[in-house]
């Protein structure tokens, strides 16, 4: 029994010896962000987070008065909550962190994604996050409610010279929302999640070019703040290998302006713009 003893504290100091840096710090990492993930699901259950609190206030209030948009509503206020699209986003990408590590061309690749999860939970920054649904219900109140985090939608579309893509213009290009879908040589187009299918409503033209998004959108701050950590590494790549297709710059080469009083680490990361 010793020897055995003796034989197996060999074979794990071995092991240990043998581990790639980069898995040990994956492993080291991981449990941190279940647990920061974990604690957000809390923060929104118990009504701590700021800009989940305004969605709820924001959509009571229209639910009162608008009857045209209710299930549009609804779907915004799903995002004061865990079950919304943004925070399952983030659920999901560290399930692939997890479980489906093979995806991942690299460790460090796979690392650099559980980095940005981390740091994405972090409660001021996934308030920051939550502006963009909110801003929708805002401008659904044409005027009554304010937006939050952001100028007014006419001094963006002013300031950016933007074209005014309908209520929902915020969330085209969110990856909670919906993706980018090739529809022809050189073309692509937005194409909604099936939860997400009745934004289409709010948007006009109804068919929106991943080109014309791209050369007139406004400020979101998905796009120009929020999109270095809110991306998974796959899709990042998908926007890129579009963008490589059509031989242009794409809708992130330049920052739009327009947001207002974010939180440090918002403010950090629109400091490093396209840096990332």
């Amino acid at each position: 029994m010793r020897l055995f003893r003796f034989l197996l504290l060999i074979v794990t100091f071995v092991l240990s010896g043998c581990m790639d840096p980069v898995e040990e710090q994956i492993d080291h990492k991981l449990p941190l962000t279940e647990r920061r993930l974990a604690e957000l699901k809390s923060d929104l259950d118990n009504n701590q987070i700021d800009n989940a609190r305004h969605i709820e206030s924001y959509a009571k209030k229209l639910l009162k008065n608008d009857s045209q948009h209710q299930q549009l509503i609804e779907l915004l206020r799903l995002n004061a909550s865990a079950q919304g699209q943004i925070y399952q986003v983030l659920v999901q990408r560290l399930q692939t962190v997890t479980d489906r590590s093979h995806l991942f061309p690299s460790q460090e690749v796979r690392y650099q994604e559980l980095l940005d999860i981390y740091q994405a939970a972090d409660p001021k920054f996934f308030s920051d996050a939550l502006s963009d649904p909110l801003n929708v219900l805002a401008d659904l109140s044409a005027g009554e409610l304010d937006r939050i985090n952001a100028d007014s939608k006419p001094q963006t579309l002013a300031e950016n010279q933007a074209q005014d893509f309908g209520y929902a213009a915020l969330l085209i290009g969110h990856p909670g929302f919906g993706s980018w879908q090739q529809a022809g040589k050189n073309q692509y187009q937005w194409q909604w999640f099936e939860h997400s299918k009745m934004l289409a409503k709010s948007i006009t033209p109804a068919s929106i070019s991943y080109r014309d998004w791209a050369k007139n959108r406004d400020y979101s701050f998905y796009a120009d703040i929020g999109r270095a950590l809110m991306t998974s590494v796959f899709i990042r790549a998908e926007q890129q290998q579009a963008e490589l297709l059509l031989g242009e710059d794409g809708a992130f080469a330049e920052q739009r302006r327009g947001d207002n009083d974010l939180s440090a680490v918002s403010l950090v990361l629109k400091g490093t713009y396209h840096r990332e």
